[in-house]
């Protein structure tokens, strides 16, 4: 006869599966959308603001730097931690006020990225996006 818990355990068993197999995919498919919207939100910062971006980028990448010198045997998480209160202490200083956390991290991200493939001659830089160098 059919037994309904057979039945829970096969589908359980289905699903798992299922949910296994496309979380790669899920997970290429969340990072293209963030990365879309962070560097949508850097562009249209740059074109409203042109001042704020130029400040915001270049405390970024004094920021990088600065969690990775103080930042020694921290983790990744931490060293943003330092880098997000680098930026937020200037930005307050000279008066930036009307930045956000999430527009800090995403501009720490880039600077990151730029800092990572510095030496890289495969990537261009294209502010705040990078591309490949063509050939």
């Amino acid at each position: 006869m059919f037994d309904m818990s057979q039945f829970i355990d096969i589908l359980q068993v289905v699903l798992f599966g299922l949910l296994l197999a496309a979380t790669p995919f899920l997970v290429v498919q969340l990072y293209k959308f963030l990365k879309l919207k962070v560097d949508t939100l850097l562009e249209e910062l740059k074109e409203t603001k042109p001042e704020v971006f130029d400040m915001l980028a270049w405390l970024a990448s004094n920021a990088v730097k600065f969690a990775e010198q103080t930042g020694l045997g921290k983790l990744g998480e931490e060293k943003l931690e330092l880098a997000i209160e680098y930026v937020q202490r200037y930005l307050d200083e000279y008066g930036f006020d009307e930045i956000d956390v999430q527009q800090i991290v995403d501009a720490i991200e880039v600077a990151l990225f730029e800092e990572i493939n510095r030496d890289n001659p495969k990537y261009t830089k294209v502010s705040p996006k990078y591309v490949k160098a063509s050939k």
